[in-house]
C-alpha cells in the first residue's frame, strides 16, 4: 500500500528507506492540515493498550509530543484491558512520557438487569419488532449485561430464532475469551500452567490471595513462590483477564468463567 485517499485528502507514506515516515512527522502533517483548514482532527485508537507491543518506535513518546505541541489534534484511546491501558498512559509512573497529562476518562460498565432488558427491548422497537420478554430475559441472564454481547444477540436475533441466536453469541464469546487468554499465555510459556490454574481457581469462586494460591498449588502439585505469585496476579489483572475489587479477585461474568475452565495447562 502506498497511501490512502479520503474525500480528496491524499496521504502517502514511505515505511522504509531514506524517506521513511515517522509517527511524529505524520502527526505534524495532520496537525498542519487541520490548522490550515481551521478545524481539528480526532485520532481514535481502538484497543490502544496493544500499542505497548509495538516495536521500532515509542508510541507513548509520540503521543506526549502531540499532546504538548499539536493543538489541532485530539486523541481518543479505547481499550478493554484497563490495566495495560493505564500502563501505556503511565498514569502511576512519573517517568512515563504521558504522565500528568490531563485526560477525560469514560468507563463503560456492565448493564444491570433492568438496563439490559431495556437496551434489548428498545433496540428491537427501533426495528419495529415486538420483543418476546421471556426471550429477552433469558438472553440477559445468559449474557450477564455485557453491552457487546447483548448487541450481538440483537443482531443475530433479527435473522435467527432466539435459541440459535443465543447459542451463536455464547460460542462466539467463548472463542474470543479463550483466544484472548491464549494470547496472554503464549508470551509466558514457562508459567502457563500456573496462570491457567490461577484463572480456574478464580473462575470457580476463590477470591482471596490465599485461597487462590492454595487452590492453584493443589492443582499443580507444587508451591508457587509468594513474590512470583503476586506478580502473576497483578499481570492477570492488568491484562483484564480478572478484576480486583478491594482485596478480592473475580472473573466478572459467567461467559469468562466457563471459558477459563476449558483452558488447558
Amino acid at each position: 500500500m502506498r497511501g490512502v485517499e479520503i474525500s480528496g485528502l491524499k496521504v502517502y507514506l514511505a515505511w522504509g528507506g531514506r524517506n521513511k515516515v515517522t509517527l511524529t512527522g505524520l502527526l505534524d502533517k495532520l496537525n498542519d492540515a487541520a490548522s490550515e483548514a481551521g478545524t481539528r482532527i480526532v485520532v481514535a485508537i481502538d484497543e490502544a493498550q496493544e500499542l505497548i507491543k509495538a516495536t521500532g518506535f515509542k508510541v507513548d513518546v509520540a503521543l506526549a509530543y502531540a499532546y504538548d505541541n499539536l493543538k489541532s489534534i485530539k486523541f481518543i484511546l479505547t481499550g478493554s484491558k484497563i490495566g495495560l491501558l493505564y500502563r501505556l498512559i503511565g498514569i502511576d509512573n512519573p517517568k512515563a512520557p504521558l504522565f500528568g497529562r490531563a485526560m477525560w476518562e469514560v468507563k463503560l460498565s456492565y448493564f444491570n438487569r433492568d438496563q439490559s432488558i431495556d437496551f434489548l427491548v428498545k433496540g428491537f422497537e427501533e426495528l419495529n419488532i415486538k420483543a418476546d420478554i421471556d426471550e429477552v430475559e433469558e438472553a440477559v441472564e445468559e449474557l450477564d449485561g455485557i453491552p457487546g454481547w447483548l448487541s450481538l444477540y440483537g443482531y443475530y436475533r433479527i435473522k435467527k430464532q432466539h435459541r440459535e441466536a443465543l447459542n451463536e453469541v455464547k460460542q462466539t464469546a467463548e472463542a474470543m475469551i479463550i483466544s484472548e487468554a491464549e494470547n496472554f499465555l503464549k508470551t509466558r510459556p514457562q508459567a502457563r500452567a500456573r496462570y491457567v490454574e490461577m484463572l480456574k481457581a478464580i473462575a470457580s469462586g476463590c477470591d482471596k490471595w490465599s485461597t487462590i494460591k492454595r487452590a492453584a498449588e493443589s492443582a499443580l502439585g507444587e508451591p508457587i513462590p509468594p513474590k512470583n505469585y503476586t506478580e502473576m496476579l497483578n499481570n492477570l489483572t492488568a491484562a483484564g483477564l480478572v478484576e480486583k475489587r478491594d482485596d478480592r479477585y473475580e472473573v466478572p461474568d459467567k461467559l469468562m468463567k466457563n471459558a477459563y475452565m476449558k483452558l488447558r495447562a
